[in-house]
């Protein structure tokens, strides 16, 4: 059974009898915008004001105080007046009371308390900030005393969007090479490289994918990654041999732990998987004998 859907029986017997009392009930007119609705229109008014978002049920209130004023002869002796009208004040009473926190939980002090909180959950998990601060930016941004304060939250919120898809990201990158998903490994590391371009990240992924990829052609006897292997093997060569270095050991998982290894073990690569795979010999022998240039395990 659906629980929003779900009413007690005695929720249900009340409505009805409030419904029946004001079928019954007889209309007096009043100098109101609802003089001319029947105290039934008025009761399916107020249910219908009722709908409204938190905060915006003032109407919903005005209808319920008519609803008394129609019912209350001053004396409360008719028995019949006395239920709608204790059905009414509930009513008002429960509306207001609703709103009164959802004020206080919509007011800008609050929201940004709460947006300042959310901001300091871990980088890739701060959804909530950003829904805070496009609620604040949804209900203030007419505020002319806010202004500076809501174009803060306006820019704010990109940064927040930018780093959380760059942890989610680099978060992917980590789980996949723990995995051993080589698929979505080197899916992930081709999407870093892209972005990041010529930096120091870029350089080690690079070397990562490069070992990886060599290992998954030696030792599963797979050729899925043979291209990419080569290609970035010697992307990897061209940047650092224009100068730039790594901002880890010469690669993220499996580091090269220093240049000259680097380069050696990046030769090799190319050269392994030029010979053995893609049986181009004579491309292969120039990378074996620079990888034999350095001070390498396998020279």
């Amino acid at each position: 059974m659906n629980k929003k859907s779900f009413c007690p029986h005695f929720i249900v017997i009340t409505r009805l009898f409030v419904l029946c009392l004001l079928l019954i009930a007889p209309i007096q007119a009043q100098q109101t915008n609802y003089s001319t609705r029947s105290t039934v229109d008025l009761y399916t008014d107020l249910e219908t004001a009722k709908k409204l978002p938190c905060g915006q049920r003032d109407e919903a209130i005005k209808i319920g105080k008519i609803i008394i004023e129609r019912f209350d002869d001053g004396e409360l002796n008719n028995q019949t007046n006395k239920q709608v009208i204790d059905w009414a004040k509930k009513e008002i009473f429960v509306i207001e009371e609703e709103d009164k926190a959802c004020r206080i939980e919509n007011s800008l002090d609050t929201l940004y308390e709460n947006y300042k909180t959310a901001k300091k959950s871990p980088c890739g998990e701060r959804n909530r900030a950003i829904v805070i601060g496009k609620r604040i930016i949804e209900l203030y941004a007419d505020s002319e005393v806010n202004q500076v304060f809501i174009e803060f939250i306006r820019k704010d919120i990109p940064k927040i969007e930018e780093a959380d898809r760059i942890c989610n990201r680099n978060n992917s990158y980590d789980r996949s090479y723990k995995a051993k998903n080589w698929r979505g490994f080197f899916a992930v590391s081709k999407e870093i490289i892209a972005e990041e371009g010529d930096s120091r990240l870029a350089l080690d992924v690079m070397l990562t994918l490069t070992s990886v990829g060599l290992k998954i052609t030696a030792y599963d006897k797979s050729n899925t990654y043979n291209s990419e292997t080569v290609y970035y093997a010697k992307k990897a060569i061209e940047l650092i041999e224009a100068g730039v270095r790594t901002q880890a050991r010469w690669g993220i998982y499996e580091p090269y732990e220093s240049r000259e290894k680097t380069l050696g073990w990046l030769n090799y690569t190319i050269g392994y998987i030029s010979y053995f795979r893609l049986k181009e010999n004579k491309k292969a022998i120039p990378y074996f004998y620079q990888a034999a240039q350095y001070d390498m395990e396998f020279k």
